[in-house]
């Protein structure tokens, strides 16, 4: 790849490039600013370098393998040993009620014990009490609903198809997702191929949960956020999956205001007042979402609040200090994102090595979406997402974390961290698999057991589960404290490395005024 410029440079050329207004090639639509009758344009020779080309379908053909075959693997597991546990029967409940009453009312499930069918024993209710009284599910009906018509077919192992699938793609995305950020294909592939692997990405592939979907569609809008041209096609796509998001889960609403709110920015950049229509293809989907929410919580459970099933049960933001939160969501060694996913130890350092001014557009945008989020879930009183899996609710925003990860390793450009990062990869997914095999070692109660941790420390005779700390047991802020040290003072390190390294080159573009 050519020599970095200079930030300043860099900008310049990007925002130059911008100002000459692009059109989508022959077998694409138009792109939304185009829409005021403006020339075509040349594309900008760094672009040629961030598009996937013929050649690289190999990579993608591998990931796809891997990944289906990992997929299915944990599946087949999961089938034979483990009935589903914690939220996943009750994500099945609705969909079994859709199917044998065409009702909403989960109640009517639970009081016929329908559910025999996948789970084997008594399922206690999940439901909340309105103050009018009427019983409602405590999850949305999204995720129940896409995956209906292959759970009517082949039961909870339809769901779990459905789930594995959208994992694929969340894969593929990730690693185009790299590609477009300037990322050389070796590494997007590599990166890509530690996230089937390394990441919660393989830990919900196999499971009845909605995670999955909410990363996807995310993933997929920011992709279409940081895109250097709008066509109108993705654009479409993109708003669509803004306007599914609260019908998956209210927790995601967030994400369709924010993420709403980056596209007004940037089609009020380029457009202005020209154009009226670019407006209405954003706000129409979602204004027409959000009424089918208010006008379906009415119907059937009369009440207007789109998030009564969260609020009803008692967790929601700001009960806890968000420091509490942010140090057990990261190092507690029960659902800590990096005690059980040390990959993203190197998004600190990613962080630090690609900052400029010439991403300043990406790094904010990147920002905007990630850190509310953070501070909405570890704020939870619930903030570890109850009896699930590690990382639950921080799953959804791991695929975009992913670049700072890509950056690290292409900075870098060693061989050393290569096989540093790769035996990562395959320790974690040890410890995934052990979890596949004993299926209820992936969830564990508030307490300081990591199941699969306890197994793979007796199988080598090593006691090193009593060194990661455990948020819910007393005396244990000293190692929190010193595994926060730790991995603030190895991500430095590793920045100190890179800054060593050949810059990145280029830049990405940005929203300028036309």
């Amino acid at each position: 790849m050519q020599a970095e410029t200079a930030p300043e440079e860099a900008t310049a050329a990007v925002e130059e490039t911008h100002r000459a207004d692009e059109t989508a090639t022959a077998d694409e639509t138009p792109s939304v600013p185009q829409q005021r009758g403006s020339e075509d344009a040349p594309e900008s020779p760094a672009d040629d370098d961030r598009r996937v080309t013929r050649a690289e379908w190999r990579y993608l053909a591998v990931l796809m393998t891997v990944g289906l075959v990992l997929f299915v693997i944990a599946i087949r597991l999961r089938m034979l040993y483990g009935a589903p546990a914690g939220d996943e029967p009750a994500y099945l409940v609705i969909s079994q009620t859709l199917q044998k009453y065409h009702s909403v009312d989960v109640m009517l499930d639970y009081n016929h014990q329908d559910y025999r069918s996948f789970y084997p024993g008594i399922l206690a209710p999940h439901v909340a009490t309105l103050p009018n009284g009427k019983l409602i599910p405590l999850h949305n009906i999204g995720g129940p609903l896409i995956w209906l018509l292959p759970f009517i077919l082949f039961g909870r192992l339809g769901s779990l198809g459905v789930v594995a699938a959208i994992s694929l793609l969340i894969v593929t995305n990730v690693y185009y997702f790299l590609r477009e950020r300037g990322i050389q294909p070796v590494y997007a592939f590599v990166v890509s191929l530690l996230m089937i692997m390394a990441s919660p990405i393989y830990t919900y592939a196999s499971m009845s949960f909605v995670e999955p979907m909410g990363a996807l569609l995310i993933l997929y809008a920011m992709r279409v956020l940081l895109a250097p041209r709008l066509t109108t096609r993705r654009f479409v796509m993109a708003v669509l999956c803004l306007a599914l998001m609260p019908w998956i889960h209210s927790r995601f609403l967030m994400f369709t205001g924010i993420i709403a709110a980056l596209f007004l920015f940037r089609i009020w950049r380029e457009t202005g007042r020209s154009s009226w229509r670019p407006y209405l293809l954003l706000v129409l989907p979602l204004v027409v979402s959000l009424i089918g929410i208010e006008v379906f919580s009415w119907v059937s459970w009369g009440t207007l609040n789109p998030a009564s099933n969260e609020s009803t049960a008692g967790n929601g933001p700001f009960q806890v200090d968000p420091a509490t939160g942010l140090i057990g969501t990261l190092f507690d060694r029960q659902v800590g994102l990096i005690t059980n996913y040390p990959l993203f130890l190197l998004v600190l350092p990613g962080v630090l090595l690609s900052l400029s001014r010439a991403r300043m557009w990406m790094h904010g945008a990147l920002a905007v979406v990630i850190l509310p989020y953070l501070l909405l879930i570890c704020t939870f009183s619930a903030w570890w997402a109850g009896y699930s899996p590690p990382a639950r609710y921080i799953m959804i925003v791991v695929p975009l974390l992913s670049y700072y990860v890509a950056v690290v390793l292409q900075r870098l450009n060693s061989i050393i961290m290569l096989c540093a990062v790769v035996m990562i990869g395959i320790t974690t997914y040890a410890l995934s698999l052990t979890s596949d095999i004993f299926p209820d070692y992936r969830f564990a109660a508030p307490g300081n057991h990591n199941y699969g941790m306890d197994r793979l420390g007796q199988l080598f005779g090593v006691d090193f589960v009593r060194h990661v700390p455990s948020a819910f047991e007393a005396g244990q802020h000293p190692l929190l404290l010193t595994w926060l040290a730790v991995a603030t003072l190895v991500g430095l390190l590793i920045w100190g490395w890179g800054l060593f390294r050949p810059k990145l080159s280029g830049g990405d573009w940005m929203p300028a005024r036309r």
